[in-house]
């Protein structure tokens, strides 16, 4: 199931009208359905038995792993191929700002024309990922309209100047290119919370720190900047893009969750 949202009072509105989507109950009802019965993977076309899915805890969101791929992973995929049907299949042209998760292996293994790269000021960590290309969102390398498509998995929240990068995504998309995204998503916010922000080079903390898991330096993490809410769909617009929503993903049958929200949400934006 698939709904489609430009605004924050859509969405609530669908709330209302669907609560047994969100409760806590349902949601687990859902979960323990799928430890019973397994799933069926959109992302490599199989059913997986209840005995190849891990489910490591109720945040369903990031659990219920099938071949390396999650509930949000297997959500993105879904957008991803939808978005992007209509381009030529044997010429897609796609980046995306991750190189050595297992959505980006998976993407290099079957489209010759995808690049994913990593991001680090750090020599030695560069060195290691060689030859992996280094990128900065604020400051992309590649020419105007380069991609038919872009992905941003669980990225955004840890950009420091995120309205600056929207704007480099733009400027690298082709016209009629899609953005795909998800971030810890503010679900019932119309504002986004600011958590740290750099003044004069330096990281100011206007909230306790948070840190998210960063494959690239699993020990220490990467900061959380902001938690966007519902206005970042006008600032993507601001950015150049003409038309952005916020799509839910909903299959018990594919093992597609999130707690509080039932499905999965994913940012889609075309230029």
């Amino acid at each position: 199931i698939v709904h489609e949202f430009e605004n924050l009072h859509d969405f609530v509105a669908f709330h209302h009208r669907s609560p047994g989507y969100f409760s806590e109950q349902s949601i687990k009802a859902d979960g323990d359905l799928i430890s019973a019965q397994g799933i069926y993977c959109n992302v490599f076309k199989e059913p997986a038995s209840p005995r190849d899915v891990t489910i490591h805890n109720e945040n369903y969101r990031e659990t219920i792993v099938y071949r390396g791929f999650n509930s949000r992973m297997r959500a993105v995929h879904h957008v991803f191929e939808t978005a992007t049907a209509h381009f030529p299949q044997n010429d897609l042209k796609v980046f995306a700002p991750e190189a050595v998760s297992a959505y980006a292996l998976y993407m290099r293994g079957r489209n010759a024309k995808f690049i994913g790269s990593e991001y680090t000021t750090d020599p030695a960590v560069r060195e290691y990922l060689f030859p992996i290309p280094i990128e900065d969102l604020h400051a992309l390398s590649f020419g105007e309209q380069a991609f038919h498509a872009i992905f941003v998995n669980e990225v955004f929240e840890h950009v420091p100047y995120l309205d600056k990068a929207l704007s480099e995504l733009a400027r690298v998309l082709k016209v009629g290119g899609k953005l795909i995204s998800t971030f810890p998503f503010l679900g019932f916010s119309e504002e986004s919370v600011v958590r740290a922000k750099m003044e004069n080079g330096a990281v100011v903390h206007l909230t306790e720190r948070e840190y998210h898991g960063n494959p690239v330096d699993p020990q220490g993490g990467s900061l959380v900047f902001e938690l966007p809410g519902w206005n970042i769909l006008d600032r993507i617009r601001a950015a150049g893009f003409k038309h952005a929503v916020m799509q839910w993903v909903y299959s018990v049958d594919c093992g597609i969750l999130a707690p509080g929200y039932g499905g999965v949400l994913v940012l889609v934006a075309e230029k």
